[in-house]
């Protein structure tokens, strides 16, 4: 399960009175949505994340403005920008997440795998750390 952390471009259609931009499961990303959030309210300041999801997939998407994600996980640290609403960050099981730098305008939407279960959540960097080593 050495599932790598990618960004995904999902379908925009260009209309004359907008843009409708399509996340499809089984297309953009291969897991049926089963809960869907957004977080909004945020300033500069804000910081989220700081877990990791045992079994979880998700699809994290900068629907307004912009932040950043780092992850860890099998694949090492990598970070990334999220600002277009038309890119997804995929995200794999037993990958920790940090997210922060958001701009006021800031609205990021996900789309997850599974619905909420407090016991899929990892909430202790060294836990998770020790978690991913025995698991590969």
């Amino acid at each position: 399960m050495n599932e790598k952390a990618q960004i995904v471009d999902l379908q925009s259609i260009g209309h004359s009175s907008g843009i409708i931009t399509v996340a499809e499961s089984g297309r953009d990303f291969p897991f049926s949505v089963q809960r869907a959030y957004f977080l909004h309210g945020l300033t500069e300041r804000s910081k989220r994340g700081a877990h990791g999801h045992v079994k979880l997939r998700q699809l994290m998407i900068a629907v307004s403005g912009s932040f950043r994600v780092s992850l860890t996980g099998v694949q090492g640290t990598e970070v990334f920008r999220l600002s277009e609403p038309t890119q997804g960050l995929l995200i794999p099981p037993m990958t920790w997440r940090d997210i922060d730098e958001f701009t006021n305008s800031a609205v990021c939407m996900v789309l997850a795998s599974d619905r909420y279960d407090e016991a899929d959540y990892i909430r202790n960097y060294s836990d998770f750390l020790d978690r991913l080593k025995s698991e590969n």
